[in-house]
């Protein structure tokens, strides 16, 4: 059970984006070898999203550099969370023997990972929720994992209780620009945070799921997506946007205001350095 699997109940695009280039390099890069599982799914599939929800990360991406960001925005953070709730976070995360390593994402900022001791085919998936405490393990690839997911065979108790059997599909990935930013503190009460959000960004819709509360606007252009991702128990807040050519400059611009209207300093930025100037407060590490 594999990739033949879910190609039969999910149609790869006719021309998949960014779907061919140098493994053996990407290989060498990040010391690892890959699964074939999915280096066959990135070469059918190419960048894109399925089912609205879940993204493999594509390491063809940019002339083979699609994982160069992933010390940067997977490891290093997963190495603080464990540095500071190290019984919620007991796997090893690479280079460490074992260690975990991302291969793909959702858009409520959960991340999947590969546990990888011994061969690649072999490895494990890790799903973990988006900083916080809830994990689950899976003992297959990631081509059968996707097929028992969309063929509603599996149900991943991270992931929204999303219908997603009836209609499974996958979206070529447009280009578009990304940036989630990550507030060291929000004032108030949800419901408050959300009408000063509606003031910036106009009408949303909520999804709730254990301790996470998410809101996700309807903007101009259609193509463009802001989704406010909240985890309970004091774990922070974040920003998500996408969108495409020529619209960067007026979110920026959007989000350069938030500091100073809704009280809520900006910790990090996960995106190229063109924001890094937006940082306003930087929050300290714990001591332990």
């Amino acid at each position: 059970m594999g990739l033949p699997e879910l190609i039969a109940i999910v149609p790869p695009p006719q021309n998949p984006v960014e779907a061919r280039g140098d493994w053996a390099a990407i290989q060498q890069r990040i010391g690892l070898n890959l699964p074939q599982d999915f280096k066959a799914l990135i070469e059918v599939y190419g960048s894109g999203t399925f089912s609205d929800l879940l993204s493999p990360i594509n390491p063809l991406r940019e002339g083979g550099t699609g994982f160069d960001s992933v010390e940067r925005d997977f490891l290093e953070s997963g190495r603080e969370f464990r540095d500071i709730l190290p019984d919620e976070s007991p796997w090893p995360i690479h280079p460490e023997p074992g260690g975990m390593f991302p291969w793909g994402t959702t858009d409520n900022g959960d991340t999947l990972y590969w546990l990888t001791e011994g061969e690649p085919d072999s490895w494990p998936i890790l799903v973990r929720e988006s900083r916080g405490p809830c994990a689950v393990v899976y003992p297959f690839g990631v081509a059968e994992f996707l097929y028992r997911w969309l063929s509603g065979s599996l149900i991943c108790p991270i992931f929204p209780n999303w219908d997603v059997h009836t209609n499974p599909g996958f979206m070529p990935q447009r280009e578009l620009g990304a940036a989630t930013i990550y507030f060291s503190h929000v004032d108030g009460t949800f419901d408050e945070r959300l009408k000063l959000l509606i003031d910036h960004f106009g009408p949303s819709c909520i999804r709730r799921r254990s301790t996470v509360i998410q809101s996700i606007f309807q903007v101009e252009p259609s193509a463009t997506k802001v989704t406010y991702t909240e985890i309970g128990g004091g774990r922070g807040a974040s920003l998500a946007l996408l969108y495409p050519p020529g619209v960067e400059s007026h979110y920026k611009e959007v989000v350069r205001q938030i500091p100073a209207q809704l009280g809520w300093p900006i910790r990090r930025i996960s995106s190229g350095l063109e924001w890094a100037d937006l940082v306003t407060a930087i929050e300290p590490k714990d001591p332990r």
